[in-house]
């Protein structure tokens, strides 16, 4: 179970993906009918960050700075970067954009 090339994967959705789940809900709540749009505004600069991170995780990887145990990876790779770390750098910053997206509401009330 710890070491099948699934293990990343399982690890980062578990954490990942409840949370955004409960931000989207509360997104939906707070913004009522806005909710998708305000989500959909959040697409173009998490796109960016994480396309930022990417390249900078490539650079990272290529100097031999940073490297991943490939038994624990599905072996996709995007310039050097495996999947999951992809998906790693965009999860964490749709967390922050919704956190902020939350938070922002709460300030301006």
């Amino acid at each position: 179970m710890h070491g099948d090339s699934t293990s990343y994967l399982r690890y980062l959705l578990g954490w990942g993906l409840p949370v955004v789940f409960f931000q989207i809900l509360y997104l939906k709540v707070i913004y009522g009918q806005q909710a998708w749009q305000v989500i959909r505004l959040t697409f173009l600069p998490v796109g960016l960050i994480t396309a930022w991170l990417v390249v900078g995780d490539s650079l990272a990887i290529q100097a031999g700075i940073w490297r991943f145990g490939h038994d624990k990876t599905l072996g996709f790779n995007l310039i050097s970067v495996p999947f999951e770390e992809i998906l790693f750098f965009l999860i964490t910053n749709f967390l922050i954009a919704f956190g902020f997206t939350l938070f922002a509401r709460r300030l301006a009330r």
